[in-house]
């Protein structure tokens, strides 16, 4: 049987959200070493730079992104939930919810990453930001993609029958 969590538990449970992190961390990592070509090589340079120069600073920027990020997604995510009866065998995947309120979620999205750019526009990551916003743009799909896994890896949960 299969229960999913309220999406406070990721916020709430330090190691439901150390999981949370370090597995937004890891599919950063692999979709930065997967992008091709020029605009790779360019990614990758700016992204291990912001590594070498402030270490830890990419998990710090996840933690209050997603902070945000999931306060302003949670009556979404609790329309989810109450979409699905659970505890149940089977559970809708959230991708497909996400796919049907694309244009909320993406809203979301730009809200909390508009709102964090403008708040630092004259630090050096706002203006990696405003740089990277039209390719981040490119490939928002893929990151709400790579977001929705992540919450579901961390909500979706067995339970005893």
């Amino acid at each position: 049987m299969k229960d999913i969590l309220p999406l406070k538990a990721i916020a709430t449970d330090e190691a439901r959200n150390a999981a949370f992190l370090t597995d937004l961390e890891r599919r950063i990592e692999t979709r930065v070493r997967g992008i091709g070509a020029l605009k790779g090589l360019v990614i990758r340079n700016t992204y291990s730079a912001i590594k070498a120069i402030r270490p830890g600073y990419v998990r710090h920027l996840l933690k209050v992104l997603s902070r945000d990020y999931i306060d302003a997604y949670t009556p979404l995510h609790e329309e989810y939930r109450n979409s699905q009866v659970i505890p149940s065998e089977s559970i809708a995947p959230l991708s497909s919810f996400v796919d049907a309120h694309k244009d909320e979620v993406k809203a979301i999205f730009w809200r909390i990453a508009d709102k964090y750019g403008d708040h630092y526009k004259q630090h050096f990551i706002g203006k990696i930001y405003a740089k990277f916003k039209p390719m981040i743009d490119e490939h928002l799909p893929i990151v709400l993609s790579e977001l929705t896994e992540a919450i579901e890896d961390c909500t979706v949960v067995d339970v005893k029958s």
